[in-house]
């Protein structure tokens, strides 16, 4: 979905934990049902925005005079745990929403497909079986209308 000519001028790194298994949409109604996925959603979402916040913060001065962005792109690294098995990649969207609404709440960007493209969506693996978590790479493309 990148368009080109596009550039980037700006790009910020944010880091969150793997969304929770019961986030994932081959997962639903195993576990906890309807309430546990509320509650889920909840956390995820919270914890992105804190952590977009954090990420913002480290940004000089000015760069975020003209939020929310006209054009963003999202591209998404999941680095899986050593022993867990890797999810597809419709299923990682899914279980990401909240998070993306999350930094959505930030007020950085609009989470709507006429103000941010999709870029990559990679999957690693991690040499130890514990801390699986996702980068999020937010890039500010030139052009658009807000």
């Amino acid at each position: 979905m990148r368009e080109m000519g596009l550039a980037s001028s700006l790009q910020i790194r944010i880091e969150v934990p793997l969304p929770d298994l019961e986030l994932f949409a081959n997962r639903a109604n195993r576990r906890g049902g309807f309430w546990l996925r509320v509650k889920l959603r909840r956390e995820a979402r919270r914890a992105a925005y804190m952590a977009a916040m954090a990420a913002m913060a480290t940004l000089p001065p000015g760069s975020f005079d003209d939020t929310p962005w006209a054009r963003a792109r999202l591209s998404l690294v999941f680095c899986w745990p050593r022993g867990m098995v890797m999810r597809d990649t419709d299923s990682c969207i899914t279980a990401l929403k909240p998070s993306i609404d999350g930094i959505t709440d930030t007020g950085l960007i609009k989470d709507s497909p006429k103000y941010l493209d999709y870029g990559s969506l990679t999957h690693s693996r991690l040499p130890t079986p514990f801390g699986g978590h996702v980068v999020m790479i937010v890039e500010k493309l030139a052009g658009g209308k807000r």
